[in-house]
């Protein structure tokens, strides 16, 4: 894959972040019973996702697992889509130890039954010493609830007097967000053929570069992700200079 030297030194590729789309439309192009069975497999892709990041030496990866909106569909495939949940928090800390992987979970826990809750923290506090990838994976998110989120903590100081409404900046927005602490992503990749964002990230996504495929998630390859890293170390990153 070329990969410039001079665009590694300058815009090193260090936190890409996904939005898992497609999984219902490559069930029913590979015919299978029901369409839930995507979101299994989006499910294993992810874990594949996450060794290419550590191949690459990628220290952050965000996922839009389960958006704000998600929870407006029919309870039979919230239901299946939970029942994932479960799967993937309770089996996945062991290999998630194996490979150095570090689980942070984004977005309303508290919307999800208590058992999923329970299991979201244990998930964290297992993973929590490893130092090779940070996985943070956004359930129950959606972009403008962070920014309410954010906005409510702030007033909350100014209500008592902590700070001045003249002296919020840009940075106090920063540190009230969900994602406090970690970089903004350098790259978003989209599969399944749309061309929006989808209220992931609007903050976080300012300066990201932006790289959509018609590729399905289940069926997204390594070929796939080479192509989207290459096509970001493309690109000039000028941050508005």
């Amino acid at each position: 894959m070329f990969m410039p030297e001079k665009k590694l030194e300058k815009n090193i590729l260090r936190h890409i972040a996904i939005v898992m789309d497609g999984n219902r439309r490559w069930a029913k192009k590979n015919k299978f019973k029901s369409t839930f069975k995507g979101h299994s497999h989006g499910a294993d892709k992810l874990k594949e996702v996450a060794q290419w990041c550590i191949d690459m030496d990628i220290a952050y990866l965000s996922v839009f697992a389960f958006s704000t909106e998600n929870w407006s569909r029919d309870e039979d495939e919230k239901k299946y889509l939970m029942d994932i949940l479960r799967k993937f928090l309770k089996d996945s800390a062991d290999e998630f130890n194996k490979k150095g992987i570090k689980i942070r979970i984004i977005g309303q826990r508290e919307r999800f039954d208590e058992d999923i809750q329970r299991l979201m923290a244990e998930i964290v506090a297992r993973t929590s010493i490893n130092t090779k990838l940070l996985l943070q994976v956004l359930l129950s998110y959606g972009g403008k609830s962070e920014l309410v989120h954010s906005i409510k903590q702030i007033a909350k100081s100014v209500k008592n007097g902590v700070m001045q409404i003249d002296d919020i900046t840009e940075q106090d927005i920063e540190k009230n967000l969900w994602t406090q602490g970690v970089p903004d992503p350098d790259l978003m990749i989209r599969t399944g053929g749309e061309i929006r964002i989808s209220n992931f990230l609007l903050w976080q996504l300012s300066y990201t570069e932006l790289y959509f495929t018609q590729v399905l998630w289940p069926a997204f390859s390594k070929k796939d992700f080479d192509n989207a890293v290459e096509e970001y170390y493309a690109r000039s990153r000028r941050h508005g200079k």
